[in-house]
């Protein structure tokens, strides 16, 4: 009896999601969730941001810090939730990932009742 590798994924099938690249929502989507490589993606009025790696000193210590505070914030302010590097959507189109939000409870109960889990932002918050 033979035994064979699993079939390696064609490099040139797997879509491209690069920095600079303009794509419509749907499509950023349909990449992004196409390349599970790729950590951290945003889309901002069509244009695509692709995060590089980021180091424990200059990024996830102050993250970790970041995030305490919110947390605290959040357990003192019974109407207000806290995320940590969740995607939200914006009206336009835009999809951004901060290392940190606040929303309203029934903003978030909102986005639990869509089924999709994502934050979608009200009209009147740009993120301009």
């Amino acid at each position: 009896m033979v035994l064979s590798a699993p079939p390696r994924p064609r490099l040139d099938l797997i879509p491209v999601l690069e920095s600079g690249d303009h794509l419509t929502p749907a499509e950023f989507q349909r990449r992004y969730e196409l390349r599970p490589d790729i950590r951290h993606a945003e889309l901002i009025d069509g244009v695509v941001y692709v995060a590089s790696p980021v180091r424990f000193t200059h990024h996830g210590t102050p993250h970790g810090y970041l995030i305490q505070q919110l947390a605290q914030h959040d357990l003192a302010h019974r109407g207000i939730v806290h995320g940590d590097n969740a995607t939200v959507r914006f009206p336009d189109g835009s999809e951004v990932q901060p290392d940190g939000t606040f929303a309203r409870r029934r903003s978030m109960a909102v986005a639990h009742a869509s089924g999709t889990g994502t934050f979608t932002a009200p009209p009147n918050f740009a993120p301009k």
